[in-house]
């Protein structure tokens, strides 16, 4: 069990689960809390730190309030395991998911316009998610949906794209 990483510290009970990368925790530091995304790095393929740095660059571009906000990254070694680590914010709530077929229609467009408005700010700000679905988005406790996971995001090249 990691305990401590530069700083943020966890719990066991602290875990929040595993996605096809990574496993994600609840860390405190100085008072606040924290999500911190952890990948073993003998795990870590090339062309899957390619796809961890591609997930740090989108998250570092991006400035929206519906978006995981990206505080730190780096790597650290436990029990001589290398890893590398994302810090972002904790969004308490529960995954779109979880609330489909449960909420109003009203509710649902509400959710569906704000994640259109965010999905396009993203977009104008240079970065396509590639990923988005219900387990992808998290309901606020104060009911606002908030873009997890960016690991497929891709950074748009718009010097690249010619027009007509």
């Amino acid at each position: 069990m990691i305990s401590n990483i530069e700083g943020y510290k966890t719990k066991e009970e602290w875990y929040i689960g595993k996605g096809s990368f990574a496993s994600v925790y609840k860390v405190e530091k100085d008072g606040r809390f924290y999500a911190i995304k952890i990948f073993q790095t003998e795990y870590v393929k090339p062309e899957y730190k390619k796809i961890l740095d591609r997930e740090i660059n989108a998250l570092q571009k991006i400035s929206h309030p519906n978006v995981i906000k990206f505080y730190s990254s780096g790597t650290f070694t436990e029990n001589n395991f290398e890893y590398y680590y994302i810090v972002m914010d904790l969004v308490e709530g529960k995954s779109l998911l979880e609330y489909v077929g449960s909420i109003s229609e009203e509710k649902a467009l509400q959710f569906i316009e704000s994640i259109l408005k965010t999905v396009d700010s993203v977009h104008k700000q240079g970065v396509l998610h590639r990923d988005l679905k219900p387990d992808n988005i998290r309901i606020s406790d104060q009911g606002t949906p908030i873009i997890l996971d960016l690991v497929l995001s891709m950074l748009i090249d718009y010097s690249s794209i010619i027009q007509t």
